[in-house]
């Protein structure tokens, strides 16, 4: 098949516009400590998109896409819900549960917290009541570095008998995340990856 008939992507239009969106609106240049306790010199501050209205339906759409695509590619059932830790993870679960519920497969959201709540039930999830315990959760995170906040909420589902076998992530910054969630018997699928972005 030449070039000029290959199938386009239907997704490929909101790509570049999520792309153009990081861009502009995201990235910050100087000497930043991250999360994981490293130095860099460009700082990705992705709740600029996550919470911008056009930013999160985008992001919705496309991780939703990214999810059933890998399911589908391995011949295997859709999870049951999708999760991640506080704060970063929380638009990202929401915006793809809130598109789900116009796809094939609603995605409940499931927050975990960085802490148990202080009263009440003391539960370290919300969320986790709309899915039968030992179901499939996908952990989600705005974006990956070493991936220890992601690992966070995949070691707190486990413990509360989710199995997860995926983790996804808008931004991957290639700084370890992927071959730490290998460790875990985790696949990992990303929107873009830092290097998609000039001058970082």
């Amino acid at each position: 098949m030449s070039p000029s008939h290959k199938k386009k992507d239907p997704l490929s239009g909101l790509k570049a516009r999520l792309a153009q969106l990081i861009q502009e609106k995201t990235l910050l240049y100087g000497k930043f400590k991250l999360t994981s306790g490293q130095e860099s010199p460009y700082y990705i501050n992705l709740k600029n998109v996550s919470l911008h209205p056009e930013g999160l339906w985008l992001i919705g759409e496309l991780l939703y896409d990214k999810i059933a695509s890998h399911f589908s590619r391995l011949k295997k059932p859709m999870p049951a819900a999708v999760g991640g830790l506080t704060l970063g993870a929380d638009p990202i679960a929401t915006a793809i549960a809130m598109v789900s519920f116009t796809k094939d497969i609603p995605l409940p959201a499931i927050l975990v917290r960085k802490e148990p709540k202080e009263h009440g039930t003391k539960q370290w999830l919300e969320g986790n009541e709309l899915v039968e315990e030992g179901s499939s959760i996908v952990v989600v995170e705005d974006v990956s570095t070493t991936g220890n906040s992601a690992l966070t909420a995949v070691k707190k589902l486990r413990e509360a008998g989710f199995s997860v076998p995926l983790v996804v992530s808008v931004v991957d910054r290639e700084m370890g995340a992927k071959e730490s969630f290998e460790k875990e018997d985790l696949a990992f699928e990303t929107l873009f990856n830092a290097s998609d972005f000039a001058d970082h």
